[in-house]
């Protein structure tokens, strides 16, 4: 102020969700109170990549796509049963609660269903894993759930070295697949997903149902019985669901069109409105330092009148 130039500089702000871009004077390092101009607009085109800006938003409603297409499609059945299934989730911590293994992690408590079947045998036996999630000391840990299907006849269950859920059938004529999760932890540790990924940039379907179109998850009542849990999936698109707080995944992209097209008419407003404000006070500029033709000419004449 008082026309006393103060240097400024850019830095980071970071906090528990995002990075932000800040504009702080050198000498007393605080934040300059930007309220408009092209600096407000760098400013929010900065923002576009942080959890609110359109960039979090955009990956918000990306990772709700992948959260509820995932725990459709975990619970679901292919043409073909498993003789093995690998987690895509890194599991940090193993002897801790589930929740507590990734912070990523979103577990009810609950359980799920392995059906085993042995083409030598003929028999098929279907077993209840218990998934506790009470928020307890005493919760299942992935080591746990580990051991509880690893003692299930005909397939053995562990941790990889990676940090990896694996199952898998004890011989070449054994095969398993699953159902019923209330809990969400097949979804949650990667087993039997449908999505990889937790963003717009990372979504990707799972190679190995590209590679093999029978791991698709169609049928919801056993091994290549129909297609209800395909039709599941479709539908989770129009229907509510707890897991998006009674709202539809059509819903939550409907609110981000809406709330983007709400800014965008929002900022052109001010620009207009900045423009004229601008275009008022060029004209008041010109009214009091600029040439008026009318005068200009009217002095001309009394000058040659004089002159003559």
């Amino acid at each position: 102020s008082n026309g006393i130039p103060r240097p400024v500089k850019a830095s980071l702000s970071s906090n528990e969700q995002n990075n932000s871009l800040e504009i702080r004077l050198v000498d007393t390092d605080v934040a300059l109170n930007v309220a408009g101009g092209k600096v407000k607009g760098l400013y929010e085109s900065a923002s576009a990549a942080t959890s609110t800006g359109f960039k979090g938003k955009l990956n918000s409603l990306a990772s709700d796509v992948i959260r509820v297409v995932n725990r459709l499609h975990s619970q679901g059945q292919g043409l073909k049963g498993f003789g093995i299934a690998i987690g895509d989730t890194v599991l940090k911590k193993t002897s801790v609660p589930l929740e507590q293994a990734n912070e990523s992690l979103d577990i009810d408590n609950g359980s799920f269903t392995i059906e085993i079947s042995d083409a030598k045998t003929g028999k098929t036996q279907t077993v209840d894993i218990l998934v506790r999630q009470q928020g307890l000391p005493s919760d299942t840990t992935a080591q746990q759930l580990a051991a509880t299907i690893d003692a299930v006849n005909g397939i053995s269950a562990r941790i990889t070295n990676d940090g990896r859920f694996e199952i898998k059938s004890d011989s070449e004529a054994v095969k398993f697949s699953f159902a019923k999760d209330t809990s969400g932890a097949l979804a949650a540790l990667g087993i039997n997903t449908f999505f990889r990924g937790d963003s717009a940039s990372t979504i990707e379907v799972r190679s190995e149902i590209i590679d093999d179109p029978s791991q698709l998850a169609a049928s919801v009542n056993g091994i290549g019985n129909g297609a209800d849990n395909a039709i599941r999936i479709a539908e989770a698109f129009t229907k509510q669901t707890e897991l998006l707080g009674g709202r539809s995944i059509n819903a939550l992209y409907d609110e981000l069109i809406s709330g983007t097209t709400r800014d965008i008419n929002s900022q052109k407003g001010i620009t207009d409105g900045l423009r004229n404000f601008q275009q008022t006070l060029e004209a008041q500029n010109l009214g009091i330092s600029g040439v008026n033709l009318d005068e200009e000419a009217v002095k001309m004449l009394l000058y040659q009148r004089a002159f003559q």
